[in-house]
């Protein structure tokens, strides 16, 4: 009359304890996915930063050699002033 009871209760300990380890193990899949995708995330904007930081070096250099030639395009770029009018 025991056995049966000692076997139901062992048979839920293992039930348990199968379910823990796969939950725990669901979570650590699921942080690992998460820090992949947030690093994806970060490498995308360093790079887009990095290209930004290209375009925007170019367009000095460019605009830095115009004013060397004696071109106002190299003092205000491609904004030029808008003088009043008297």
């Amino acid at each position: 009359m025991l056995a049966p009871l000692i076997g139901l209760v062992l048979v839920v300990a293992a039930v348990v304890y199968v379910t823990a380890v796969v939950v725990a193990i669901a979570a650590v899949y699921g942080l690992y996915r998460l820090a992949r995708a947030g690093w994806s995330a970060h490498r995308s904007r360093a790079a887009a930063v990095e290209h930004q930081r290209a375009q925007m070096a170019a367009r000095a250099e460019l605009q830095h050699r115009w004013y060397l030639a004696g071109d106002p395009r190299g003092t205000y770029g491609r904004y030029a002033p808008v003088w009043p009018r008297a």
